[in-house]
């Protein structure tokens, strides 16, 4: 994929992407731990709000009342690529949204 341009499992930008051709090749096990920000998490709209999962008997996505996000747990900021030319940007999401997810759940939005 790095070589033809195109990520297409992840849709990860092709300037970001190099071939890795020459050995030795090595592998370690990558855990939560040595992640910068939480690539999946809860899903949530702009209130901070998050969500039911949609099965068979529930297709449709309810807001879990009661339940707010911010922060590396709020999912999906972070999902194709973390933008590291802008510094401090998990950290002012974070102030950011904990200021709205608070004040909505003090006002019960």
């Amino acid at each position: 994929m790095a070589k033809a341009g195109r990520d297409e499992d992840f849709g990860k930008s092709a300037k970001r992407m190099f071939p890795i051709e020459k050995a030795p090749f090595y592998a370690t096990k990558w855990g939560t731990a040595a992640m910068l920000v939480c690539i999946g998490g809860l899903e949530s709209d702009e209130d901070c709000r998050t969500f039911t999962a949609v099965d068979a008997k529930n297709p449709e996505r309810q807001v879990i009342p009661g339940l707010y996000v911010c922060g590396n747990v709020m999912g999906n900021r972070f999902a194709v690529e973390y933008p590291i030319c802008m510094r401090g940007i998990s950290h002012s999401l974070c102030v950011y949204y904990g200021y709205a997810a608070g004040k909505n759940c003090a006002q019960g939005v």
